[in-house]
């Protein structure tokens, strides 16, 4: 078989098998469904209650329920379109007429992300070195829902027959031959709860304010609510059960909004600290976090930046090496104003950091 498009023989071929929309999309789907049932409780207390028309109500109720379908459905499509080939040279993404393409032989690293609904499921994100600076650029190929993802990208980086199906510990997963040099987990600091970055001071001022937003709703909305009890509304009367409804899904939205957004960020990368394991082969070096991995070949590492961290750890960062390139397009080489929450080619709060310089001081073993 030949790849029309490069004239190179197919080495695999793949699609997306889980559909699994990202945390993102989730949201907003349950943000316009909460929307349109609030615009409904509205409506039925102006048509039943103060005897105006609920048809204003009604159409934004309509359009909220609308799009909180299609950020449900519209994800999903496109994900289950998703066609992805590995030939000789390339990785190709495919979606009807949309392609994307990356050199098998530029890959940076790549990040595994397993789902915890789908066991032996996930995602496969390739990354290449870009420059820093002005010249700064997000190069990126995911591979999303293909099933045994560790087995995809051994296809990819050529070592197709070495490695397992299923999720597991990574140094259960070696390639045949490969030595483990070094591995350690990262020492927990009270600081790691505290937000870093702008990115994460960010989120927090956003989930204050919508937290501050629910609370002045509460205090003004209830006691609003109880003087139209105590001028005449029943408890039991469809006005009241609606305004109150109301009330308390736009509370309730607005808490759970400021809990994942938190969550998701900040508490979630505080709580895998201690769920993160950092290992140095022969051939590579490894992160596991929770349901992350990333995988370096050694080869790509040109230099360890190392930056003082709090308690009296190190944070050290890898210098990747790339075409025209040679710094980081996710974490950088130092530390950056920004973090994002995937994981990065990072080893944050190492203590041992002369057992980390002698593992990398071993001339790297490459594989055929």
């Amino acid at each position: 078989m030949r790849e029309s498009f490069y004239g190179e023989k197919v080495i695999w071929r793949g699609q997306a098998e889980v559909v699994e929309p990202p945390l993102l999309w989730r949201l907003t789907t349950g943000v316009f469904a909460v929307f349109a049932i609030v615009l409904v409780c509205f409506a039925a207390v102006s048509a039943l209650t103060l005897g105006a028309s609920a048809t204003p109500s009604l159409s934004l109720a309509f359009a909220a329920a609308a799009l909180a379908l299609a950020s449900r459905q519209v994800p999903r499509w496109w994900i289950a379109g998703l066609r992805y080939t590995v030939t000789e040279g390339h990785v190709i993404v495919q979606h009807g007429r949309f392609r994307r393409t990356m050199d098998r032989y530029t890959v940076s690293y790549a990040r595994i992300s397993w789902s915890q609904r789908y066991p032996g499921c996930g995602d496969v994100e390739l990354v290449r070195a870009v420059p820093m600076g002005a010249l700064s650029r997000r190069l990126r190929l995911r591979l999303r829902g293909v099933t045994a993802p560790a087995r995809v990208w051994s296809i990819v980086r050529g070592m197709d027959a070495l490695t397992p199906v299923g999720h597991g510990q990574l140094r259960e997963r070696l390639d045949a031959g490969e030595q483990l040099l070094w591995s350690a987990r990262p020492h927990a600091h009270w600081r790691s709860w505290l937000p870093s970055g702008r990115r994460e001071r960010s989120l927090v001022a956003l989930s204050t304010l919508l937290l501050g937003a629910g609370g002045v709703l509460v205090a003004k909305g209830w006691p609003a609510l109880w003087r139209l009890h105590t001028a005449g509304l029943p408890l039991h009367s469809v006005g009241f059960v609606g305004l109150a409804l109301g009330q308390t899904l736009t509370v309730g939205l607005l808490a759970a909004i400021a809990w994942i957004v938190v969550s998701s960020t900040l508490v979630a990368r505080a709580r895998l600290t201690h769920d993160t394991q950092y290992l140095i082969t022969d051939k590579r070096v490894l992160i596991q976090r929770g349901q992350e991995e990333l995988y370096v070949e050694r080869g790509r590492i040109v230099e360890v930046v190392e930056a003082p961290a709090p308690g009296g750890l190190r944070d050290l960062f890898f210098v990747l090496d790339g075409p025209r390139a040679r710094a980081l397009a996710t974490s950088g080489a130092f530390r950056e104003a920004d973090r994002e929450p995937e994981l990065a080619p990072v080893f944050e709060g190492v203590l041992d950091v002369e057992g980390v310089s002698r593992a990398l001081a071993c001339s790297p073993k490459h594989a055929g």
